[in-house]
C-alpha cells in the first residue's frame, strides 16, 4: 500500500466514566480517554493547570473546583448536547446521572426534529461536531466548512470574543440549533438550562478540544500515515512499544450511520488502563492510536487559547494542519474496517 491508501486510527469518543448503551442496550462504563487527555493537554500546556488533577479526582470531589469541571462538561458535550449524562443540580456540575435519558435520546431521537441534538449529533446533521460527514457522499470540504465553522464559534467564545449571552437568532448557528424551551443564547446552549456553577468559556474550549481529538479517530476520519515503517509487521496499525503513531492530511470523513461495532473497538472504549495513565507523560498515550497526536494538538490549541490569540492566527493552523484535507480526499464514507 502507498501513503494515501485508507488508513483508520481511533481512540475514544464515548463518555468516560458515565454509563452509555450500545446495541445491547446494556449499560457500559467507557474509559474516560477524552476526559484525561482534556487534563493532560492542559496539564502540559502553558494554562499549568496541576499536575494532581485527573478524572479520578475530580470525580472524587465535584463541588471542589467546578472551573475545571466544565473543561470536562466542555469535551463531552459533543456526545452529550442535551446535557442528558448529568443532573441538573445547583451545585455540582459534575454530577453524572444513570444515562437512561441519553439512552432514550440516541436510540428514539429524531435526525429530523431540531431538539433531539443527541441523534442528530450521532445519525444526523450534527455529525461535524465528532469531525464526521453528515452523510455518505458529503463532500470533504463541505464537512470541514462545518467543522471550521462550530472551532470558530466556540473557540472566540472561549476567549471572550463572543458573549456568552448572546442570543442564537443572532449568530449562524439559529439554522441548526433552535430549542427556546431549553437554550435561546449560546452560553445556553452549552449549559442546555441547567443548574448550577458553569464557567462557559471552559466548556467552549472543551468542545473544540472533542472535535480535535474525534478528528484523530478510527470511525471519524481517515488520514494519510507519516510513521508506517514502525508498526509491528502483521499487526495491522499497530505500532511498536513507545512508539507515536503520527497522521497527516485527511483523507475521508467517515459518517456513523451504517458504521459496524468496530467504531467503538477502535475508540478504545475498553482500554481501562486510561483510567489510571500517567497524565504527566505524554508518551504514556503512545500505545493508544491516534491519540498522541489529538492530545499534542490540544496542548497547542490550548496555548493559543491561554494567550488569547485571535481566530485568524488559530484558523491558520486547524486549517492547514489539523484539518487539511489530501488533495485525494473522497466523498463522507461509512467504511470502518
Amino acid at each position: 500500500m502507498n501513503d494515501d491508501t485508507e488508513e483508520r486510527i481511533g481512540m475514544s469518543v464515548e463518555a468516560g466514566g458515565a454509563p452509555t448503551f450500545w446495541g445491547s442496550h446494556s449499560p457500559r462504563v467507557h474509559a474516560p480517554v477524552h476526559e484525561q487527555m482534556t487534563i493532560a493537554a492542559l496539564i502540559h500546556s502553558d494554562y499549568k493547570l496541576n499536575s494532581s488533577f485527573t478524572i479520578n479526582t475530580l470525580r472524587d470531589h465535584p463541588t471542589a473546583r467546578p472551573d475545571i469541571n466544565d473543561f470536562v462538561r466542555g469535551v463531552l458535550w459533543n456526545d452529550d448536547p442535551d446535557c442528558k449524562l448529568f443532573n441538573a443540580t445547583s451545585d455540582n456540575n459534575l454530577s453524572y446521572g444513570v444515562g437512561t435519558d441519553w439512552l432514550t435520546k440516541f436510540e428514539l431521537g429524531s435526525v429530523g426534529n431540531k431538539p433531539d441534538l443527541i441523534r442528530r449529533s450521532h445519525f444526523g446533521d450534527l455529525q461535524w461536531l465528532h469531525a464526521m460527514s453528515s452523510k455518505s457522499g458529503e463532500l470533504p470540504a463541505d464537512t470541514k466548512k462545518s467543522v471550521l465553522r462550530w472551532m470558530e464559534s466556540m473557540y472566540n467564545l472561549a476567549i471572550g470574543t463572543v458573549n456568552a449571552d448572546t442570543p442564537i437568532q443572532n449568530t449562524w448557528m439559529r439554522d441548526w440549533f433552535n430549542d427556546p424551551a431549553h437554550y435561546t443564547t449560546v452560553g445556553g446552549l452549552l449549559t442546555h438550562g441547567h443548574q448550577g456553577p458553569a464557567n462557559i468559556q471552559h466548556r467552549a474550549l472543551g468542545s473544540c478540544f472533542h472535535v480535535i481529538q474525534d478528528s484523530y479517530a478510527v470511525g471519524h476520519t481517515r488520514r494519510k500515515p507519516f510513521n508506517k515503517d514502525d508498526r509491528v509487521p502483521g499487526e495491522g496499525i499497530k505500532y511498536k512499544p513507545g512508539v507515536a503513531d503520527r497522521w497527516g492530511a485527511i483523507l475521508n470523513f467517515h459518517t456513523y450511520v451504517g458504521q459496524s461495532h468496530d467504531h467503538a473497538t477502535f475508540d478504545h472504549s475498553e482500554a481501562d488502563s486510561v483510567k489510571y495513565m500517567n497524565l504527566l507523560s505524554l508518551d504514556s498515550w503512545n500505545g493508544l492510536v491516534g491519540c498522541r497526536d489529538g492530545l499534542d494538538a490540544c496542548i497547542t490549541l490550548a496555548n493559543y487559547w491561554n494567550r488569547k490569540a485571535n481566530w485568524d492566527e488559530v484558523s491558520v493552523w486547524l486549517d492547514t494542519v489539523i484539518f487539511e484535507l489530501s488533495d485525494k480526499a473522497t466523498p463522507g464514507d461509512n467504511t470502518v474496517t
